[in-house]
């Protein structure tokens, strides 16, 4: 394709692409929204979780895999968290569990699997890298910490 062709394409499916905004979701765009909500709980999750909390988490995952919408993504969840159950002892422990997960998911479905060390993971949920600042700073938007109310978590 030429450079004026391949434009106009990629034009094209902008304009289809928000055609469809108010649309519900098709799979693809729910397992993104998903692993975003369930790597932010657990970048969040204490480092030392109370009995309630380690609960609330195990919870959270195992009805998810029950309730979630695509059915044979919720099979596949199922089987994975029966084969290695959700791991709650911390923060820390959690969120390469989690991460652990959406490789298994990642690697059926051909994309490459993400770095689940601890500091790529809080850069990636937690802490995000510089540019992750400098347009809300400069247009004078809270940050995700600030507007997740988190002014004092380090």
């Amino acid at each position: 394709k030429s450079m004026k062709e391949s434009k106009r394409t990629m034009a094209s499916k902008k304009e289809a692409t928000s055609d469809f905004t108010s649309c519900p979701v098709d799979r693809e765009e729910l397992g993104r929204g998903t692993w975003d909500l369930l790597h932010t709980v657990a970048a969040w999750f204490p480092d030392t979780p109370s009995s309630f909390e380690k609960e609330a988490a195990r919870s959270l995952v195992s009805s998810l895999a029950l309730l979630y919408p695509c059915t044979h993504c919720a099979a596949d969840f199922q089987e994975s968290i029966r084969d290695s159950p959700p791991q709650v002892e911390s923060r820390t422990i959690f969120a390469i569990w989690l991460c652990r997960q959406h490789n298994l998911v990642n690697a059926k479905l051909d994309k490459p699997a993400f770095d689940c060390s601890i500091q790529n993971l809080d850069l990636r949920w937690r802490d995000g890298a510089p540019h992750c600042f400098e347009e809300r700073e400069r247009l004078g938007v809270d940050t995700s910490r600030e507007s997740l109310g988190r002014f004092e978590d380090s």
